[in-house]
């Protein structure tokens, strides 16, 4: 194990004691090993930008949502959970990834239409029902928040699929941002269905465990293709 992958390593066991905090209702654990799970993300992308990544721009956008990220999972877990601010951070942090992954863009390829439209297809059918769910438990006001949030978050798995089918994108990297994406989007899903539509069993260790290898395959992805 060389000097470089100690990084990932340290990330991965911090998840796994998140996980372990949460499935055993710890959570002095979770306070601690989530926002350092991100923090050593950050540092492996850090040392990966200073050896010369062919991708720097892409590269600083992950840092910036990986930042963005860092400041929603503490709002989050503060005693007065804020939903509606923690939501526009992870926001501003999907758009980060939205701009890394299309930031050297061709024109659309027939198969990036098609992506879209299978993935604005799954919104459709998932809107309606966390529409009903967030109006039956008395918040109505966050029907737009979401519905923006859920725009935002589609954008975003399409970019990460997305590189898988450009040129710009090396193939290294590609497969692990496409599923980081296709991770990050079914942990807001799991965590936005079991609150406001219906309770599902094991909820926040999936979102945990969805939201951590999301992070992990899309910092690692971006810098094994600026490596390559």
């Amino acid at each position: 194990m060389t000097w470089v992958s100690v990084w990932p390593a340290f990330a991965a066991l911090s998840a796994v004691a998140d996980w372990i905090g949460v499935s055993t209702c710890r959570p002095r654990v979770e306070y601690v090993a989530k926002p350092l799970t991100i923090l050593l993300l950050i540092a492996w992308l850090l040392i990966g930008l200073g050896m010369d990544s062919a991708l720097v721009l892409p590269t600083l956008l992950v840092l910036v949502a990986l930042l963005f990220s860092l400041a929603g999972d503490i709002l989050l877990m503060l005693p007065a959970a804020r939903f509606v601010p923690g939501l526009v951070l992870f926001l501003m942090a999907h758009m980060s990834y939205v701009l890394a992954f299309t930031w050297d863009m061709p024109r659309l390829a027939p198969a990036e239409w098609l992506l879209g439209a299978a993935i604005a297809f799954v919104l459709a059918c998932l809107l309606p029902p966390v529409r009903a769910g967030l109006r039956r438990s008395g918040r109505p006001e966050l029907v737009g928040p979401v519905a923006a949030y859920a725009l935002i978050l589609g954008a975003m798995l399409w970019a990460s699929a997305g590189t898988l089918l450009r040129p710009s994108w090396l193939a290294a990297g590609a497969p692990w941002i496409a599923l980081g994406g296709l991770a990050f989007f079914a942990s807001d899903v799991s965590l936005v269905w079991d609150r406001f539509v219906a309770p599902l069993p094991g909820r926040r260790v999936t979102t945990h465990a969805l939201y951590h290898l999301a992070q992990l395959a899309l910092t690692g992805g971006v810098l094994s293709a600026g490596s390559s």
